[in-house]
């Protein structure tokens, strides 16, 4: 026995205790899985994450280079067909060029128009010998006129709209008949009845 014992706790009641828990537990499951099952979900679930991995990777990469090589075979195929198209290039240039006016002709009288004054102002009085157009300029040679006559046929063409002006170059007699004359004027043609 102790004799150093304090007197006062012996008389003294004792608390009960129980034991506490600070920590509890819910929910709690028995694990009922075996070792193959977990083993299966395991593998599984790398085979899911693999297959995401080679689509990210390997598939879409694959479908984007068969997508380009689609517009490249669709671009070949176009440039073949234009190539066909435009192996007649060449003759419809040159045609082209033959009948569409440059910039000097659309500068130029209508040549239908200097034509048809000569055929209506000289040709209807005399026989002419030559016709001549050079850019603006028209040599006109006949024959079988008096000078009277050249001088109306000079009046009238200088009354034309398209027709600048008009200068006489030769007017010689023949030997046999002196009233008729050869005549070559040198007529000056303008676009737009500008004289």
């Amino acid at each position: 026995m102790n004799l150093n014992t304090d007197i006062s706790q012996l008389f003294k009641k004792k608390k009960v205790l129980y034991p506490t828990k600070k920590e509890m537990n819910l929910y709690y499951k028995v694990d009922k899985t075996t070792a193959p099952v977990t083993a299966i979900l395991y593998i599984l679930f790398v085979v899911v994450l693999l297959l995401g991995i080679s689509k990210v990777l390997i598939y879409d990469k694959i479908m984007y280079v068969n997508n380009l090589m689609e517009v490249s075979q669709n671009l070949d195929n176009q440039i073949v067909e234009d190539t066909a198209y435009l192996t007649e290039y060449t003759a419809t240039l040159e045609a082209y060029t033959r009948y569409s006016p440059t910039k000097q002709e659309l500068e130029l009288v209508n040549r239908l128009e200097i034509l048809d004054l000569i055929d209506e102002k000289i040709r209807s009085a005399s026989k002419i010998s030559e016709i001549s157009i050079e850019g603006n300029q028209v040599l006109v040679s006949f024959t079988n006129v008096t000078l009277d006559e050249t001088a109306q046929i000079v009046a009238s063409l200088e009354q034309s709209p398209i027709v600048k002006k008009t200068s006489v170059d030769t007017a010689y007699s023949l030997q046999d008949n002196k009233n008729v004359v050869d005549v070559s004027i040198l007529i000056d043609v303008s676009k737009g009845g500008a004289q």
